[in-house]
């Protein structure tokens, strides 16, 4: 049973499972199986389940150096389990046409690969005895759930059931299906984009910006170090919010600009200055540096043997095959890379100035001295007003 590697037929003796991966591709095309192909031969897997496929013919269900060994075709959703043609499969069962819940069950050398895709009524079922437990719970304890603040939600990317609702049940009573529910001032969306957040947060601090700029005008005169404080308090404390979550969004971009305006305002540099010099004139850490010290902070909570993600974590040495990678939680697309953090440690030290905790790893980030110009403003004085009354 090679099924370690395409090329390797003696490391199956060390690991005799099949590696398997399981896609949700919202409608199979032709990049989505040259991908499919591509992951399969860079994971070594012999086994590819696919949900969500949308397709009612058999004849577009191809993949490279795979079989199919069974597929439920559905416009709405469908199901397919594809093994590779080096192994030997056969199909042991699958959901009638008509059935609720769709499955496929695949025998393949002995093992039995059951692909299921449970539709809206199934979840609604068991979100429903969980809220059951939920009350058992409360009643065990004295204490009472606020159905006004409670309500029901669904993540997915499937457009096509954009509107469809939830209808999970609490003590007889059916509860409010919310689109887009707030988790301690983070709006979801359905798809989990949060592009309604960053927008709103987009505003926010542009108001806050603009209190920055009036106190860097000629009438109030704030310093260098006055606007830096005012910007890491009103600007940054708020963009950085949650950061770990919403950072890796591609909406993510809408602040930029925000808060490059707040880190202008603090140099005082003209409009020619290259941007990627701005953040050490300020003396502030770049936007994804930040990013990236939220995101390692995190991590290395989660690592104590107390934290709830710890056992998620530290479970791949246990179950190397599915358990998550230390490296999904911090490689995100808005981190930088080590080789990053280096060269911006040396550049700013490169320009001379006093070094600060960056807080990312414990390695020191050199800081340069403010631009001078905010440190020649002084307060604007107005000419004495001239007396009406003839002395």
């Amino acid at each position: 049973m090679p099924f370690s590697g395409y090329g390797s037929r003696n490391a199956a003796e060390d690991d005799p499972r099949p590696n398997i991966i399981q896609l949700n591709t919202e409608e199979l095309t032709a990049d989505k199986i040259s991908f499919i192909e591509q992951l399969a031969y860079k994971k070594k897997a012999f086994i590819t389940v696919l949900q969500e496929i949308h397709c009612t013919s058999a004849d577009k269900l191809v993949i490279p150096n795979f079989s199919l060994a069974g597929s439920v075709l559905n416009r709405n959703h469908g199901l397919a389990t594809f093994v590779h043609e080096r192994l030997e499969w056969s199909l042991v069962d699958q959901s009638p046409e008509q059935s609720e819940t769709e499955w496929l069950c695949v025998d393949v050398a002995g093992y039995k690969i059951i692909n299921v895709y449970k539709p809206w009524g199934a979840m609604e079922g068991v979100l429903t005895k969980v809220m059951a437990t939920v009350d058992e719970y409360l009643q065990t304890w004295k204490l009472k759930l606020s159905t006004t603040k409670t309500v029901s939600a669904a993540f997915y990317l499937n457009n096509k059931e954009a509107k469809r609702e939830l209808k999970v049940k609490y003590n007889n009573a059916t509860l409010p299906f919310c689109y887009e529910p707030k988790c301690l001032g983070v709006a979801l969306d359905r798809s989990l984009t949060y592009h309604q957040y960053l927008e709103s947060l987009r505003k926010k601090l542009t108001s806050r910006v603009a209190l920055l700029r009036r106190l860097a005008g000629y009438g109030w005169g704030a310093g260098a170090t006055t606007l830096r404080i005012a910007t890491l308090a009103l600007a940054h404390s708020t963009a950085e919010y949650c950061t770990p979550i919403w950072c890796s969004s591609a909406h993510s971009r809408f602040i930029d600009p925000t808060i490059s305006n707040a880190l202008w305002i603090v140099t005082g540099c003209l409009r020619p200055t290259p941007a990627d010099n701005i953040p050490m004139f300020a003396g502030i850490q770049p936007v994804a540096l930040r990013h990236t010290g939220a995101i390692l902070f995190q991590a290395r909570r989660a690592m104590e043997p107390g934290h709830l993600l710890h056992s998620a974590l530290t479970h791949q040495s246990e179950c190397k095959h599915t358990a998550p990678q230390i490296e999904t939680l911090i490689c995100t697309r808005r981190t930088t890379s080590h080789q990053f953090i280096w060269q911006q440690q040396h550049t700013c030290s490169a320009v001379g100035g006093s070094p600060m905790e960056c807080g990312v790893g414990g390695q020191p980030y050199k800081t340069p001295h403010f631009h001078p110009r905010h440190q020649q403003l002084t307060p604007r004085k107005d000419p004495p007003k001239k007396s009406l009354v003839p002395a």
